[in-house]
């Protein structure tokens, strides 16, 4: 698909720049499409389902039967043990994507993470807003950091990432290449640092929700417990159990 899309527009662009040059087309028209272009690239960074600049696991496939993820992002953060509490009650696993300087500064709750069974997966060092604009230097960097940080306080090796905000783009595939990091994205999206209604939030993931389902929630918001708790009581009627990535993969 990436592949046909790119010979398009590269039919397209020549096709224009030829017509702009024999002056049969007007100079903005050549212009114009060389702008459509790069926003069309800016909107295929901010959908990673689409597989355009990397690929990424969006939902296990060969998963157990009766098996979905739940996974957190942002974490640890002073919401993260309740959350643990959760979990445990309903003896589910789930995978969290830490940020490294949050594992700096909940390092005790991070550790408790992995001792109660569940995953953690790389979500950078700084989770910056302008991490769609760095090379891929900087961006290497930033997934390293953070793999440092939780090798200092557990010892234990992140062999997942996942992208902060979604956003994709040629720079992190190079990345990732040298990191050796698999990108993990998710299959039901919760968008809970949008909504604070539970029943949005529950809707978005328990829609035609099917095994081997990957479903992303945030460890870092007051109303996460609740609405975890709920969400479990639904897996618990449908049959369903939350294991980690790997055990999701078979990996």
């Amino acid at each position: 698909m990436k592949r046909f899309l790119n010979i398009i527009w590269i039919v397209i662009i020549l096709v224009a720049t030829a017509l702009w040059v024999a002056m049969i087309w007007p100079w903005h028209i050549a212009v114009s499409l060389l702008i459509f272009r790069v926003l069309f690239l800016l909107v295929m960074s901010a959908i990673p389902k689409l597989n355009y600049f990397l690929d990424a696991i969006h939902k296990g496939t060969k998963a157990p039967e009766h098996t979905i993820a739940l996974t957190f992002d942002d974490g640890p953060s002073i919401y993260t043990e309740t959350v643990l509490d959760v979990l445990k009650s309903y003896d589910m696993k789930a995978t969290f994507f830490c940020i490294g300087k949050h594992i700096e500064a909940h390092s005790e709750i991070f550790k408790r993470i992995l001792a109660e069974g569940h995953e953690v997966g790389n979500h950078t060092y700084s989770h910056s807003y302008w991490l769609g604009f760095f090379g891929k230097k900087r961006l290497r960097r930033e997934v390293e950091m953070c793999d440092l940080v939780a090798k200092e306080y557990s010892d234990v090796s992140l062999k997942y990432y996942r992208p902060p905000f979604g956003i994709t783009n040629p720079m992190l595939r190079k990345a990732l290449k040298l990191t050796n990091h698999q990108c993990i994205c998710w299959s039901k999206r919760s968008y809970d640092t949008i909504s604070k209604n539970q029943d949005d939030v529950l809707r978005r993931l328990t829609s035609n929700l099917q095994t081997g389902d990957i479903l992303l929630m945030h460890d870092t918001l007051e109303h996460t417990p609740a609405t975890l708790k709920r969400l479990l009581d639904h897996l618990e009627k449908k049959g369903l159990k939350s294991v980690t990535i790997s055990q999701l993969l078979n990996a």
